[in-house]
């Protein structure tokens, strides 16, 4: 079989082994799944989302996230700058393309909504361990950090116990919108996040002090983000507790 044709194969193996058919799996999309609400750019990424071949699944470049995250982690002392910028980028552009490849095609999934926010934060957390213990920042941020993204078992654990207190069933957000909505400023962070890794790593390779001292200012408005962020996830449930 042509080496293309392996590859098409595997791809559509990995596709069903992701989870079921068509009609099973894939969610209607909206106008708040676009992270710009605008024809032209709406129109752009359908042009690139139409570009990407039909077997290919937006949860199959989610999963190359989590698989560069591992190999991070297990490389952590033996990659160069270098190699650590190459991986991150192509991280990142596995989280931008997935998200306009489920938009553009219609592949919307819940596997995707749960896992696409979850490899983000893998990956920023992985190369932030990296920089961690090569000295290059403070083991605090991460820290911090981490604290910050705690609505992520501290919500869920308040809705069940709101519903088991009160007697009362899951209901739907009176708006009509999915309930798994990120707040404003969790892109905000994440944003911050991303530029920080990419200046320190790049001041790194360069021994320019002065980038990297930028992406540590860069980090510290991420994490002041991410405690607003914080706050309105705990807003949101007090208005929705279940």
């Amino acid at each position: 079989m042509h080496v293309r044709g392996k590859l098409r194969l595997w791809l559509v193996l990995f596709s069903h082994a992701l989870g079921g058919g068509r009609e099973r799996r894939y969610l209607p999309i909206t106008e708040s799944d676009y992270p710009i609400k605008n024809k032209r750019y709406i129109a752009f990424e359908n042009r690139v989302g139409w570009a990407f071949p039909g077997f290919v699944e937006p949860n199959q470049l989610t999963f190359l996230r989590i698989i560069i995250c591992t190999i991070l982690v297990f490389l952590a002392s033996e990659l160069s700058y270098l190699s650590l910028l190459v991986m991150t980028i192509i991280g990142g552009l596995s989280d931008f393309f997935d998200g306009i490849l489920a938009r553009a095609q219609g592949k919307k999934t819940k596997l995707g909504m749960m896992l696409d926010p979850l490899a983000d934060k893998l990956l920023v957390f992985a190369v932030l361990y990296i920089l961690t213990i090569r000295g290059d920042i403070q083991p605090t941020y991460i820290v911090c950090m981490a604290l910050c993204e705690i609505h992520v078992l501290l919500i869920p654990m308040l809705s069940y116990g709101y519903q088991w207190n009160k007697g009362v069933e899951h209901r739907p957000r009176s708006d009509g919108k999915d309930r798994v909505q990120p707040v404003s400023f969790g892109r905000v962070k994440l944003h911050f996040y991303v530029y920080a890794v990419l200046l320190i790593i790049i001041g790194r390779m360069i021994s320019l002090d002065m980038l990297v001292t930028l992406g540590g200012w860069f980090l510290i408005m991420g994490i002041s983000a991410a405690v607003i962020a914080l706050s309105q996830y705990l807003c949101r449930w007090i208005k929705n507790p279940y």
